[in-house]
């Protein structure tokens, strides 16, 4: 990956005035490092920066920068981020706000486009047509028409070149209706109904191309189950994930938010074993969510405390499903708590199931030893390779739950 890393210009100042630009594709590796000491790849002489405070990561979904552990960690464009891929005019403030007469540390990105310029454009959530422009019409029979009234000049004739004149006049200078289209913050002249040697293109009010017969651009995948109407689609790279969410709307899908991610330090497998540190692949149910308050989702929601086990036992008759551990029914020599390996401290907000084997709930539908305790987590700290989970930000996994709802049948595609 080293061989193509993407270049990005980051603009350090260290809170006293100075600053110095440098680019993150010139180190040729793909983690750079930045702190307040000279070990660091980027060093920013600030008292409220750490030793080691964080780095940039280039991943599959581009540079993407990390805290570490810091005492004051980073924040972007104003809010507290543990992670954060990186975009064009991106604010990353270090600040010690126990202390304000400390100056604030700040990095600034950069990302310069190499691409050339497009032509006009008209985007819709789907479809992007390039917009066909007018063609203009010849002169010629204009001038035909001057020369024969010149060559002509007698009733019959100057009656039939004024008519010919106002013919070629009227369609010559008539104006194309037009209409203004605000779409992604471009204005752009709509031509109603125009016809070029393609066949017509007609825009509907919204600025949308109701031609049917344009091809819709769809998902890279799309669920095979015919009753879902939300999805996430999770694609993979090593550790890193990208997970988009889609929501049919009117028969199409429509995308509503991305988040990054980490997965399984195996990376993914179609094979899942107990203990393999995988995380499955292929298309699997999002059954309910659980954690210590109901964060007023539309999922189903399970309520997560101290007595709250996910069993791994594989002799278990409830193997990887969600129990309490005081159920007269105990049979587990083995299961996963909840409360203080997930939500204790805060470290996780919540956690959707993953149903890559059962559903978490029913203790007849797991096949032991094919995965145990596989769920979609909200993290509240730096993201790192997992065992099997799917990890995003605690701040992503409530944006999420803000969509999903258990009544549109919620899947996740993991590839």
């Amino acid at each position: 990956m080293s061989a193509n890393l993407a270049s990005v210009v980051i603009n350090v100042y260290n809170g006293a005035g100075s600053i110095f630009t440098t680019d993150l594709s010139s180190y040729g590796k793909e983690r750079v490092t930045f702190g307040n000491s000279p070990a660091n790849d980027i060093f920013i002489n600030s008292p409220a920066v750490s030793e080691h405070h964080g780095y940039f990561q280039f991943t599959n979904m581009g540079w993407v920068v990390f805290d570490n552990h810091s005492k004051n960690g980073i924040s972007v464009n104003g809010a507290k981020r543990k992670d954060v891929k990186l975009s064009d005019g991106m604010e990353i403030r270090i600040a010690d706000e126990s202390n304000k007469s400390i100056p604030a540390a700040t990095m600034f990105v950069d990302i310069k486009s190499n691409e050339p310029s497009a032509s006009v454009s008209v985007h819709t959530d789907n479809v992007t047509d390039t917009l066909p422009q007018p063609k203009k019409k010849s002169k010629a029979p204009l001038i035909i028409v001057i020369v024969l009234l010149v060559l002509f000049v007698g009733g019959g004739a100057v009656a039939l070149a004024l008519g010919l004149l106002g013919i070629g006049a009227y369609n010559y200078i008539k104006p194309k209706e037009q209409s203004s289209v605000q779409t992604d913050d471009t204005v752009v002249q709509q031509y109603d109904d125009y016809t070029d040697d393609a066949g017509s293109i007609d825009f509907n009010e919204n600025g949308e191309n109701s031609d049917t017969s344009v091809p819709v651009e769809l998902p890279e995948k799309i669920p095979a189950s015919s009753g879902c109407e939300q999805y996430i689609l999770a694609k993979c790279d090593g550790t890193y994930t990208t997970l988009t969410l889609y929501e049919k709307e009117n028969d199409i899908w429509v995308e509503k938010l991305t988040a990054n991610g980490r997965i399984g330090k195996n990376g993914i497998t179609y094979s899942k074993r107990e203990g393999d540190g995988c995380t499955p692949a292929g298309e699997f149910d999002l059954t309910f969510c659980c954690g210590l308050s109901d964060p007023g989702t539309d999922m189903d929601f399970q309520r997560i405390d101290s007595n709250s086990v996910w069993v791994d036992d594989v002799n278990s008759r409830y193997y990887n499903t969600l129990q309490n551990a005081d159920s007269y029914s105990k049979d587990w020599d083995s299961a996963e708590p909840m409360y203080s390996s997930y939500f204790k401290d805060n470290r996780h907000n919540y956690c959707i199931n993953i149903a890559a084997n059962g559903d978490g709930m029913s203790s007849t539908n797991a096949i032991p030893g094919c995965g145990s305790v596989i769920t979609l987590c909200g993290k509240n700290d730096t993201l790192t390779e997992t065992h099997g989970c799917v990890d995003i930000s605690g701040s992503d996994m409530l944006d999420f739950l803000s969509y999903l709802d258990s009544g549109k049948n919620p899947v996740i595609i993991i590839y």
